[in-house]
């Protein structure tokens, strides 16, 4: 633990001039200094606001115009243009305009995906005193494990000896693309309908309009299906959705608006992206998993954000189906298997030949993202991961070839196999962790909101990635014929 407690001044590095504020002074005294205590979704961050404490308001109960989107005996889907949500919500954040993420206008395209908080500020056009970070780190680590979702299908079309040596970026860190400076090479096509299931919400359920993040950041083509699945989502949102268009391009055209400023500009003249959809399920995720998959098919990504996997004994059921369903990626010897339950991969040549149609099977997620407060509750939550991979008589390893990583964290290559065997284990200090300490009664530890990230991957390429060289694509079940359960 000493260790851990040196490494504070690397968790509070940061480059906000309010920073110094939020990680030495207690919530009410910060939140004042700023100009948001009691305000929208910055209510919750201090005692005076309930908190999540016992006695406070029910997750959810503060999210904005959800209740009025979803009311009781609508239907289980309601579409919103981002225009209408942006004028409805006005003031909730409590920021200017210049200084919050535009909702309806999306990051250029062509830029390189922003590895922290400054390269993600000059992307979105955000002043370094806005105070934004402190409510986006859900949105922003969510989609970190997207990255780690383009690294796999990158990696997965080199051929084995490159495969083996290509390094593996820190975790809420995007691969390094490579190419010209300030060029991004071209990458492989990404999931026509990226679904991505984040399970435990809480903050997230009050502040789901800026989860609306991955959709301004996110490649053109894709469609996004948000699922957020947990015991606090409230009743009555279960099983419903709210559907928002893709974001424009180029500038919204209001005075002051933070997308004039964006680095590099996007092009006016980009094809629309796809829409992103946020569902709302209430119950225990590997109770739930099931149902989802037949619903919407199997998800490229789970995320579960500030866990405490080691804390809740609930946890361990549902790391248990996780470590089994991501078994179903393990390469397998059999010649020409080119698809995986719920995942197709088309070859755009070599061996293997074209992907048919996926079965309605919960097959596993290619990412798995659990954050947790501190470098100590992150070292359990790798102990009971171990132990959980161990009892599916899977062999896991602490990175793709077992090296130390970053937070310190060590541990011996297995060599995978078993029922749930080929699953990989990483820990290392999350880039868009929260700028604010959790300041404990109990620890003197350095801590911060998503502050450290532990990642389950399939080792290897997952099974049903194409040929090297060929073009790795996940179809929707929609194009399988197969069509969504209503």
């Amino acid at each position: 633990m000493a260790a851990q407690a040196a490494r504070r001044q690397e968790l509070e590095s940061h480059l906000f001039p309010w920073a110094p504020a939020t990680h030495h002074q207690q919530p009410c005294a910060w939140l004042l200094r700023l100009g948001l205590h009691g305000v929208g979704p910055w209510q919750r961050e201090c005692p005076c606001g309930g908190g999540g404490g016992p006695g406070a308001a029910p997750w959810g109960e503060h999210a904005p115009l959800l209740r009025q989107l979803l009311p009781p005996g609508g239907p289980p889907q309601t579409h919103i243009s981002r225009d209408e949500l942006k004028q409805r919500l006005g003031g909730w954040l409590g920021l200017p305009a210049g200084q919050a993420p535009c909702l309806t206008s999306r990051a250029a395209t062509a830029a390189p995906p922003p590895a922290d908080w400054a390269a993600y500020y000059r992307l979105r056009g955000l002043p370094l005193d806005s105070p934004a970070a402190l409510l986006l780190d859900a949105a922003l680590t969510t989609y970190a494990a997207v990255l780690r979702l383009q690294q796999q299908q990158l990696v997965a079309q080199l051929p084995e000896a490159q495969r083996r040596q290509a390094a593996s970026p820190a975790a809420g860190q995007p691969l390094a693309w490579g190419g010209e400076a300030g060029r991004r090479p071209e990458a492989p096509p990404q999931p026509r309908r990226l679904v991505i299931h984040l399970l435990g919400p809480q903050r997230e359920l009050d502040g789901w309009p800026l989860l609306l993040e991955l959709g301004c950041l996110l490649p053109q083509q894709q469609g996004i299906e948000l699922h957020l699945v947990g015991p606090q989502v409230p009743a009555w949102a279960h099983g419903r959705s709210v559907r928002v268009p893709a974001p424009a391009a180029g500038t919204c055209g209001a005075a002051g608006c933070s997308c004039a400023r964006q680095q590099p500009p996007p092009a006016a003249g980009e094809v629309p992206a796809g829409s992103q959809t946020l569902g709302f399920w209430r119950g225990a995720y590997h109770e739930l998993a099931a149902e989802l998959a037949q619903r919407h098919g199997a998800p490229h990504v789970v995320v579960a954000l500030n866990a405490g996997l080691a804390a809740y004994v609930s946890w361990v059921p549902t790391l248990r189906h996780l470590a089994e369903a991501m078994q179903q990626l393990v390469p397998r010897p059999a010649a020409g298997d080119v698809t995986t339950a719920g995942h197709t991969s088309d070859s755009g040549g070599g061996s293997g030949g074209g992907g048919g149609g996926g079965g309605g099977g919960s097959s596993g997620p290619l990412v798995c993202c659990f954050t947790d407060f501190n470098e100590e509750a992150m070292h359990r939550a790798r102990q009971l991961c171990a132990h959980v991979l161990a009892g599916c008589g899977a062999a896991a390893g602490t990175g793709p070839r077992g090296e130390q990583g970053s937070s310190g964290g060590s541990g011996s290559d297995g060599d995978g196999g078993g029922l749930c065997g080929g699953v990989d284990v990483e820990s290392r200090m999350n880039a868009f962790r929260r700028p604010a300490a959790v300041l404990a009664a109990d620890h003197a530890l350095p801590s911060a909101g998503n502050g450290f990230a532990l990642w389950l991957l399939p080792r290897g390429p997952p099974r049903g990635s194409a040929a090297p060289g060929a073009v790795l694509r996940f179809t929707s079940r929609e194009e399988e014929g197969e069509g969504r359960l209503k």
